[in-house]
C-alpha cells in the first residue's frame, strides 16, 4: 500500500492552487469582458477624447502604419501636445478609416483593460502568493473604474497598466540596481501614453524610500 507524505501533499497543493487561480482568473477576465460589452452598446459613437484618438490613428494609418507615424514624431512634424503617441501606436495597424474603427478600437480598449488584470495578478503573485494575487486581480476586474476604461478610447488603461509595472519594479523583489533600466524604459512607455507619467519619478522615490530607506538615495 502507497502512503503519501506530507512532503507529497505540499507536492501536489502547489500545482492545484495554480490551476484553481488560473480558472478564477479566467472567470474575471470574462466577467470583465461581458461588463464591457453590455456598456458597449450604450456607447455607439465615439465622443469627447475618443474622437481626437480615431483621428489621429486613422491619419498615422493613412500615412503608412507605426514606422512613419515615428518618423513624423523623429523629424519633429508631429507635435500633439494633448494625445500622446504610444495608445494612438496601439490602434493604428486596425484602422481602415470607417465607421468600424470605433468598435475595433473599444475592443483594443478591453484587450488592455484584461491586460491590466493579468499584470496586477502577476505581480501581487510575486510578492504575496496566490491569495492575494486573486483578491488584486478580483478588485481591478470588478471595478466600475476599469469597466469604463475598458469600452472608452483612450490611453487610460494602457498608462495604468504601465504606471503599476513601474510601481512593481522599484518596490518589488528584484535587485534595485537591476531594475533601474527597466524602471526607465516603464516610465518612458508611461509618459508615452499620457502626460503626467513624469509623476512616476515621485512614486519611485516614495517606493524607494520605502523599500530601501536612505539607502535609496546612495
Amino acid at each position: 500500500m502507497r502512503t503519501k507524505g506530507r512532503g507529497g501533499a505540499l507536492a501536489f497543493k502547489a500545482p492545484a492552487q495554480g490551476l484553481q487561480a488560473a480558472g478564477l482568473l479566467a472567470l474575471l477576465c470574462l466577467a470583465l469582458g461581458a461588463r464591457s460589452l453590455t456598456l458597449s452598446k450604450d456607447h455607439p459613437f465615439p465622443i469627447y477624447d475618443e474622437t481626437d484618438y480615431l483621428q489621429l490613428a486613422q491619419e498615422y494609418a493613412g500615412r503608412g502604419g507605426i514606422i512613419p507615424a515615428v518618423a513624423c514624431y523623429w523629424k519633429l512634424q508631429c507635435l500633439d501636445d494633448n494625445r500622446n503617441p504610444l495608445y494612438l501606436f496601439a490602434l493604428t495597424p486596425f484602422m481602415s478609416g470607417g465607421p468600424e474603427d470605433f468598435a475595433k478600437a473599444k475592443l483594443i480598449s478591453l484587450a488592455v483593460a484584461v491586460g491590466l488584470v493579468l499584470l496586477i495578478f502577476w505581480m501581487s503573485l510575486r510578492l504575496w502568493g496566490y491569495d492575494t494575487a486573486i483578491a488584486a486581480a478580483a478588485i481591478v476586474a470588478l471595478s466600475p473604474a476599469t469597466a469604463y476604461m475598458s469600452r472608452y478610447v483612450s490611453a487610460d488603461a494602457l498608462f495604468a497598466a504601465a504606471y503599476c509595472a513601474t510601481v512593481f519594479v522599484i518596490a518589488g523583489p528584484d535587485d534595485l540596481r537591476r531594475s533601474w533600466p527597466a524602471w526607465g524604459a516603464l516610465t518612458a512607455a508611461a509618459f508615452l501614453c499620457k502626460a503626467n507619467g513624469h509623476l512616476l519619478f515621485l512614486t519611485a522615490l516614495a517606493c524607494g524610500l520605502g523599500r530601501h530607506g536612505t539607502a535609496f538615495l546612495r
